[in-house]
């Protein structure tokens, strides 16, 4: 009977255990995302002003004033500003890069996260990682059920993790 009281609760503990450890990944996670939207917003700003340095009369779309109010705020304004595809395609750009020269994002790496191919643990190709981040958008556009999925998911992937064939994990 002792053997199996100890059984129950060993069983609870490595439970709870992993329970914590993937708790502990989301939240890394959603500041590492964070982290990562303000390095795509600072290249943005870098990439436009090299651009309107060099292109003489550019001018940036003007649909919304930027405002420094807020964080929030400055970044939707530079997405109305220089256009979400553009946008897309810079973030789509920086997360190939990282990931294929880090194993994961800038913000990632602060965290000590890295991606890899669900499964074998090895590092991801470019078309893996590429569809991870095109598919992140619907994860998010979906009132970040994607995401959220991470929460029931055994192994805390979300979905664009789970149709991709990759796992953020511990960089160690």
């Amino acid at each position: 009977m002792p053997d199996e009281v100890q059984g129950v609760s060993r069983n609870q503990g490595s439970s709870r255990k992993g329970a914590l450890v993937k708790f502990k990944i989301l939240v890394q996670r959603t500041l590492a995302y964070c982290l990562d939207v303000w390095i795509i917003t600072l290249l943005e700003v870098l990439v436009l002003s090299v651009v309107r340095a060099v292109v003489p009369g550019f001018k940036f779309h003007s649909i919304a004033p930027i405002s420094l109010s807020s964080g929030a705020e400055y970044i939707l304004a530079m997405w109305f500003k220089v256009g979400v595809l553009e946008t897309m395609c810079l973030a789509l750009l920086y997360v190939m890069f990282t990931v294929s020269i880090l194993g994961g994002t800038l913000g990632m790496r602060v965290f000590d996260l890295k991606i890899v191919k669900f499964g074998s643990g090895s590092a991801t190709g470019a078309r893996q990682i590429a569809l991870r981040h095109i598919l992140s958008y619907l994860s998010l556009l979906l009132f970040c059920l994607g995401y959220l999925w991470a929460i029931v998911d055994s192994r805390g992937r979300t979905w664009h993790d789970i149709v991709s064939g990759t796992l953020v994990t511990d960089g160690k």
